[in-house]
């Protein structure tokens, strides 16, 4: 209801500022200043205030005040009389002789004091992760009794630089430690991390999870260390909130990160120490309670911040009262027998407007509660807790606590959808679930978070662990679970078929925001073989979300344990399919290519087929194409690409004929073959994919389309267009840079450097190898880091490097962590060319019979093996004691299969080493008719190395040598 008067609406611009006597009035901030000394008000004081200094001078009639600060509320002018009292109060009128509100008698009120406004320009924007400390202090938006603590924190973490703030539940750790946050967010320029741990069940995935905060990828063999490596050049401030429940974890990050990132300062919450070097121990106590054995005032109530505290919050609830001297007492009484704990005196006050001052301590007084409050052989404050959280259960009304104890299935945040789908039943449902989660929020037993106008909550952790308590003393606790696991599943289907958003939130928004409820869920499906099904079929579902998020080694793990309870028979066929896919694509980024993943992906395809799911046959032959790229078989990587375009022509989708032409592309050039290869990489000109089902194809970390553009690079430089092959090279690096995926970026640089390589650019070749090599080592990609120095180490002895540089590659080569064996080939090759180059003839045939034999065992295919025979007709024809002729079978070899393949760069190069040969027989003739027919088949304008020694060969400027 509207009121009949008409006054202005309190809305205001962000930065403008009332200013009247000593006053500083923020609208938009909701703040009064005396001085640069905050002032406290109550919310409902507050906004009579604004109303007032909206319409200076002029009365404002309680009719309106009560319409606009209580909407929708019968509430009596009494409230009103006491909410003008506070303000009175806290402007200091009366002790200063000052008056700012005059009561006109019969009417309202009405601001007489003179009003300037003024504007501010607004503070940086802290930037935070994980829960911003905004959205923390949406309900607690005001700290009492912590101001010394308050300010002896920012100065202890400014100067020790790594701080815990210890204490039991309850106490107000997180609210101290966001308060800090906000202080300090200046002094980090806005770079604030807010960590809130609560939602992992496992120590083991801290490290990993941390990691994904700040877009770091999973899948590293050491995440703490490259979290270190990452943050180690940062100035900020790290907030890692609720350590307890990991705290042998949580303590050997918080280490690393102290001693080997200097300018890294640490905040973090926890019930117990965490006992490692640099730490330095806040313990934070309860608030100061009054005693109970003097005579109370609510003047004298409020000089102890426990009281403060109370009747702030009570006020909220209740619109404010005035207290007589009875029960400031009782007040006292109710502090003291909570211990002054922050949460349990907020839980009181908030049933004020139920039961009264008196009825709260009379519930106190129970004889159950009474037990609990007296035990001291345990902790006091924990306890007082389970105490509070007893009674205030016993307020709730049948159908409020079933929900309160359903709800305790969720880790961290949850949906109104989510809640209505788990905690409804027979006898209870959505709508009725909907009233009581209201309800639940009302007396602050559920919080309540707003995002672009969206809901969303979530219990506290103390909460959440007294609410799983009811749970287990219930025999519906199974069923309950299992409704949550179902309820993921369920969503879980959606996110793998549908675009947008999932429960007001994106995508990506809500596999961060739910990632602990699926972990929560499979730990409790696997506890039980009773609930193995749900338990697979959870596993399967959730296997994409585990590797989008580059959570591979989780990937892993969850997909080992659900394979292990496999049942035979057709009902599981599906999630076996899913299942085998995502352990053989989670294991190919972390460990060399064994037998184990082929037989699993081959066993996903046969279960595919035996389906009839195209989408997914076509899915797992590009999981199958990884992994004999991995083990160097280009040859059956071919054969399967050639699967993978009959099945997606059976599909008869452009997309997917997309996606399969991508896989022919990347295989056949890996094979050697580039003059096919060019032809179905030109449909990597593709920006996107629209389809759903295509889309989750690219997951796992693969972007087909960038490695496909890369691959078109190369290609197009292999069969002779060096200028274009050079322009599509720069455009898939930036292409691959907008992705925005470090591992795509690497993909990228590890596929086209070779190519800056063959070219002859050397300074390109550095630049786009140390790029690399910097983006492997800040983001923990050990196997891009492992191929980058090997780049490097071609790429000293092309410019002339020493022995020091052929020892460097052999060391690479060698190294027991060089596990990924595909690579090697390539590798060699150069090795062996550089001791051609240094003179070592001998062990350079050793070393490239090697890398032949390898390829031979391998198929025969290989991208390289032109340059492989070029190398070793080098080496014969050099070595002593050889005879000339077996170095012109090894070119003779080259050349045709370089021609037969379209690999038009070889052949120069090959034929270059051919006219070195001639030469050396004196057939000067010979040598130079053959350059000028390879020459001729270039187009004008290409450019390379190899055309420049050419050209300057036939121009007479240089000796073949």
């Amino acid at each position: 209801m509207r009121s009949k008067q008409t006054i202005r609406a309190a809305a205001w611009d962000q930065g403008e500022i009332l200013c009247f006597g000593p006053f500083r009035l923020t609208p938009a901030e909701r703040k009064l200043e005396r001085g640069s000394e905050p002032v406290r008000l109550g919310d409902r004081a507050f906004d009579i205030l604004l109303l007032l200094a909206a319409n200076p001078a002029e009365v404002v009639t309680k009719t309106a005040l009560l319409e606009n600060v209580w909407p929708d509320l019968e509430i009596d002018e009494g409230n009103l009389r006491f909410q003008i009292a506070m303000i009175r109060r806290a402007l200091g009128e009366g002790a200063t002789g000052e008056r700012y509100l005059a009561t006109v008698q019969g009417r309202g009120y009405c601001f007489v004091t003179p009003i300037s406004r003024a504007r501010e320009a607004s503070a940086p924007v802290a930037r935070f992760e994980g829960h911003a400390p905004e959205e923390l202090l949406r309900r607690h938006f005001r700290i009492i009794g912590r101001d010394d603590e308050l300010k002896a924190l920012t100065v202890s973490l400014l100067q020790k630089r790594f701080v815990s703030i210890a204490g039991p539940g309850g106490i107000g750790k997180t609210t101290l430690a966001v308060a800090v946050s906000h202080a300090l967010s200046n002094r980090f320029d806005g770079e604030v991390r807010f960590l809130d741990l609560s939602h992992l069940s496992d120590p083991a995935h801290l490290a990993t999870t941390l990691g994904f905060m700040f877009g770091l990828p999973g899948g590293t063999v050491d995440p703490v260390a490259g979290l270190v490596k990452f943050l180690k050049d940062k100035r900020m401030l790290l907030v890692f909130d609720s350590c307890e429940h990991v705290i042998e974890e949580a303590a050997r990050i918080t280490e690393a990160l102290w001693s080997q990132a200097p300018d890294i300062h640490i905040l973090a919450t926890t019930r117990e120490r965490l006992r490692v070097e640099g730490e330095f121990v806040h313990q934070l106590g309860a608030l100061a309670t009054p005693p109970v054995d003097e005579p109370m005032t609510e003047a004298r109530l409020l000089d102890f911040p426990a009281a403060k505290l109370f009747i702030d919050r009570a006020a909220m609830t209740v619109g404010g009262t005035q207290l007589s001297d009875e029960e400031c007492s009782v007040v006292a009484d109710i502090c003291t027998q909570l211990d002054g704990n922050p949460l349990a005196i907020e839980l009181a006050a908030g049933r004020v407007h139920t039961f009264g001052v008196s009825g709260i301590a009379t519930l106190l007084g129970e004889p159950s509660s009474q037990a609990l409050v007296g035990r001291r052989t345990a902790p006091v404050r924990h306890q007082t807790m389970m105490a509070m959280f007893d009674w205030s259960h016993q307020l709730l009304t049948p159908i409020e606590a079933a929900v309160f104890r359903r709800l305790s299935a969720f880790v961290g945040q949850f949906s109104m959808d989510a809640a209505q789908n788990v905690a409804r039943s027979d006898d209870l449902d959505a709508a009725l679930v909907a009233e009581s989660l209201a309800s639940l929020v009302a007396k602050s037993l559920v919080t309540v978070f707003f995002s672009d106008q969206n809901a969303r909550y979530r219990l506290l952790d103390t909460t959440r662990s007294y609410a799983q308590h009811k749970l287990r003393e219930c025999s519906e606790g199974p069923g309950v679970l299992l409704a949550h696991a179902h309820y993921f599943i369920g969503v879980l289907q959606r996110v793998d078929t549908d675009v947008g958003t999932i429960d007001g939130l994106e995508e990506w928004e809500w596999c961060k925001h739910n990632i602990g409820n699926i972990r929560a869920a499979l730990e409790w499906c696997f506890s039980d073989k009773t609930y193995a099904r749900t338990g697979v079929e959870l596993a399967a579902e959730a296997a994409a979300i585990f590797i989008q998020m580059s959570l591979w080694s989780e990937c892993k793990y969850w997909s080992e344990r659900a394979l292990a309870l496999l049942a035979p028979g057709s009902e599981w066929a599906r999630p076996e399919m899913r299942l085998r896919e995502a352990f053989a694509l989670s294991a190919l980024p972390t460990q060399p290519a064994t037998d184990r993943i082929r037989g699993e992906l081959t066993r996903g395809l046969e279960i595919a087929e035996y389906l009839g799911d195209r989408y997914f046959q076509l899915r797992i032959t590009g999981a199958l194409i990884q992994y004999y790229q991995h083990c160097g078989l280009f040859g059956h990587a071919v054969a399967v690409a050639e699967k993978s375009v009959l099945i997606s022509g059976a599909i008869g989708e452009s997309d997917t004929r997309a996606l399969s032409d991508w896989f022919m592309g990347i295989t056949l050039h890996l094979a050697g073959k580039q003059r096919e290869a060019i032809h179905y990489c030109e449909s990597a000109d593709r920006p996107f994919l629209a389809s759903r089902q295509v889309q989750v194809m690219e997951c796992g970390g693969y972007d087909y389309w960038v490695k496909a553009k890369a691959a078109h690079a190369r290609s197009l430089w292999l069969h002779g267009y060096c200028v274009e092959a050079l322009h599509r090279a720069e455009e898939t690096i930036a292409t691959a840079n907008e992705v925005g995926y470090p591992a795509v970026t690497c993909i990228a640089l590890n596929w086209l450097a070779p190519m800056f390589i063959w070219h002859g650019n050397w300074d390109r070749a550095e630049v786009v190898i140390r790029t690399l090599l910097n983006q492997a080592e800040r983001f923990g990609l050990a196997v891009f880091n492992a191929m980058g120095h090997g780049f490097l180490c071609e790429l000293m002895l092309k410019r002339g490097g020493g022995p020091e540089c052929l020892d460097r590659l052999r060391c690479h080569i060698e190294s027991p962590k060089n596990e990924f064996r595909s690579r090697d080939a390539t590798l060699m090759c150069a090795l062996a060319d550089g001791l051609f180059q240094h003179g070592c003839h001998a062990e350079g045939l050793a070393c490239i019979d090697k890398v032949l034999t390898w390829v031979s065992s391998h198929g025969g295919e290989h991208h390289n093996l032109p340059e492989m025979l070029r190398v070793k007709g080098d080496l014969l024809a050099a070595a002593k004691g050889t005879d000339s002729v077996q170095a012109q079978k090894c070119f003779s070899e080259g050349l045709s299969l370089a021609r037969r393949n379209g690999a038009l760069s070889w052949e120069l190069r090959l034929t270059l080493s051919l006219a070195t040969l001639h030469q050396a027989r004196g057939e000067i003739d010979r040598s130079r008719a053959a350059i000028r027919a390879v020459l001729s088949r270039f187009d004008r304008g290409q450019d390379s190395a190899d055309l420049r020694v050419a050209r300057r060969l036939l121009a007479g400027q240089k000796k073949i040598a």
